[in-house]
């Protein structure tokens, strides 16, 4: 019987992220926000960045995975589909690029170190040979 009752939950919870799937495809480029909360109900969370208002839903509840947004700007759908990662801003890149402290470093070992050291390890990693015959 529980076994039942899991299996009837698990094909629903399944049917509901395919029908949520299906309603977030049906949105379309120039629709306003009330005819996408018609068709997909309230987005999971939002947010306002440059004018642009951004929605995002969650197929499957607290489910990263399945998250998808739709964008908005001056009311009307210019784009959809997953999340896309945020860009850096040119004042970001520019703070990014330019570096105010020289980097520079000190090597550990000399050359003659460094050969020593990668001789060694050589002799480490060949196999050591065994004798054919046995000293008397």
């Amino acid at each position: 019987m529980r076994f039942l009752l899991l299996c009837f939950l698990f094909l629903n919870a399944c049917r509901s992220a395919d029908k949520r799937l299906m309603e977030f495809e049906a949105i379309e480029l120039g629709m306003a926000k009330t005819d996408v909360i018609a068709l997909a109900g309230a987005p999971s969370w939002s947010d306002r960045k440059e004018d642009q208002d951004r929605w995002f839903y969650y197929l499957v509840p607290d489910d990263r995975e399945t998250e998808r947004v739709v964008y908005f700007e001056n009311g009307k759908v210019v784009e959809k589909g997953l999340r896309r990662k945020p860009l850096l801003s040119p004042e970001e890149l520019d703070s990014l690029n330019k570096s105010d402290k020289e980097i520079s470093f000190k090597p550990r070992y000399t050359q003659d170190q460094l050969r020593q050291l990668l001789k060694e390890e050589a002799e480490k990693a060949k196999p050591k040979r065994k004798e054919k015959f046995e000293k008397i």
